[in-house]
């Protein structure tokens, strides 16, 4: 569920033009396991919440007028590739990655605040959290890497943040124990 961005870009492209549209075995897969494992109320739960997710990136990609190249559908989520322009300002694409896990957050704070705590709040609360993770195919990782990217900093980040995340994925294994 991350964002990623290529070099192709004139001026007078619209934003959405035609972008490659991939589909994975590996995203069917997924889906199939979605099915055979949890009930029809869960599983709208679950794309309701990938879809807002989504959704926030696609509206900051809007607002930044930002042309969308491809959309991949895997396993491991939803890649939305877009065009670059050359000097263009990180926190242009820091908004678009972080946005889709900051409306999922939102979300989670509405509907606890207005005492709808049911699992609709919860996924939302986890698909945020989750992709604020700093794997590098998701949009903290991504977001990290951005920072970072072309400074004196790159290889020490790369180095704590591989030191984290076989920390967390270490923590994530002890629990399913």
């Amino acid at each position: 569920r991350t964002f990623q961005q290529s070099d192709k870009r004139s001026p007078e492209t619209p934003m959405i033009c035609r972008p490659r549209i991939r589909v994975e075995f590996s995203f069917l897969a997924m889906n199939a396991m979605i099915f055979l494992l949890f009930s029809c109320d869960e599983i709208k739960c679950f794309y309701s919440v990938c879809a807002v997710h989504e959704l926030g990136h696609l509206l900051a990609i809007c607002a930044m007028r930002v042309r969308i190249t491809s959309v991949t559908f895997s396993a491991f989520g939803i890649v939305i590739e877009t065009s670059k322009q050359s000097g263009e300002a990180i926190w242009r694409t820091l908004t678009i990655l972080l946005s889709g896990p900051i409306v999922n957050i939102a979300i989670f704070a509405v509907l606890f605040f207005t005492g709808h705590c049911g699992t609709a709040a919860f996924l939302n609360l986890a698909a945020g959290i989750n992709n604020l993770l700093p794997y590098p195919q998701l949009d903290g990782g991504a977001a990290i890497a951005l920072l970072t990217e072309g400074t004196v900093f790159q290889r020490s980040a790369e180095t704590i943040l591989f030191a984290l995340r076989c920390g967390l994925s270490a923590i994530l294994l002890a629990a399913c124990f």
